[in-house]
């Protein structure tokens, strides 16, 4: 952000989100195990540089801050592919359910397998990033939009106990990854809005009321935070929203 306010308005911005470590870049810190998984390490607001711990207070060393440096920017140039591999996967998952082509969800099921695998591995192979890091999290919400989509595809075919096994980690990825971003940028926004109402459905298909009333009650205080402002094109449809939202609450 910096980088594109100096670029277009030539001045470096003060302001708390800009001065101060950057939450959605995190590492883990090398204190391991003394620290681990509790350590985390952000961006220092120079953007080439790493700030303390904020768990033990210690700094990585020049060599391991090249290190981490050096994985984000793989994860950077892998991270992409992966979520783009399993959003296809999802998609063709999703189409030979409503088309009701058990061939089809067979070979979408394999596709969707290995679409998991690789996020898996995308996610895991880069031990110097931490799981809250917003290219993890990015991951964590394209394995679990997918895996819920395998969960209703295994319902279809009657077989529950996996469909509920399926749902049940896809509600943990999402809740963990929603959770590490709001913490990041409490703010509301239309992303946290789409995560809340997604994972208050594998909530619901969890027979979870308790937890699917509440992301549907965030998810609504969250958009009247927001679509006060929203363009006038889109208020109506923004209203309509809300209104389809609190009527699904309403029938838990």
């Amino acid at each position: 952000r910096r980088e594109r306010l100096f670029g277009r308005w030539q001045f470096q911005c003060q302001c708390k989100r800009c001065a101060t470590p950057d939450r959605l870049r995190a590492f883990r810190c090398s204190s391991d195990p003394a620290c681990n998984p509790r350590g985390m390490v952000l961006a220092a607001p120079d953007m080439t540089s790493l700030a303390p711990c904020r768990c033990c207070g210690k700094s990585l060393t020049f060599e391991e801050a090249k290190v981490a440096f050096g994985e984000e920017q793989e994860l950077i140039e892998t991270v992409s592919g992966a979520i783009r591999e399993a959003q296809i996967a999802a998609g063709s998952v999703s189409m030979a359910l409503e088309q009701r082509d058990g061939k089809a969800f067979g070979e979408a099921s394999e596709a969707a397998i290995k679409a998991l695998a690789r996020c898996g591995t995308v996610a895991g192979s880069h031990r110097a990033v931490h799981p809250s890091h917003h290219l993890v999290m990015g991951l964590a919400k394209a394995a679990s939009a997918l895996r819920a989509v395998l969960g209703d595809g295994l319902a279809a075919g009657q077989r529950l106990d996996k469909a509920r096994e399926m749902w049940g980690i896809a509600a943990r990825e999402l809740q963990e990854a929603t959770e590490s971003q709001f913490e990041a940028l409490p703010v509301p926004t239309d992303g946290r809005i789409g995560d809340l109402i997604g994972l208050g459905g594998l909530y619901r298909r969890l027979n979870k009321t308790a937890e699917c009333k509440k992301c549907l009650s965030d998810a609504v205080d969250a958009m009247k935070a927001t679509y006060w402002s929203v363009e006038p094109s889109r208020r109506a449809q923004s209203e309509d929203m809300q209104l389809g939202v609190a009527a699904a609450m309403a029938e838990l």
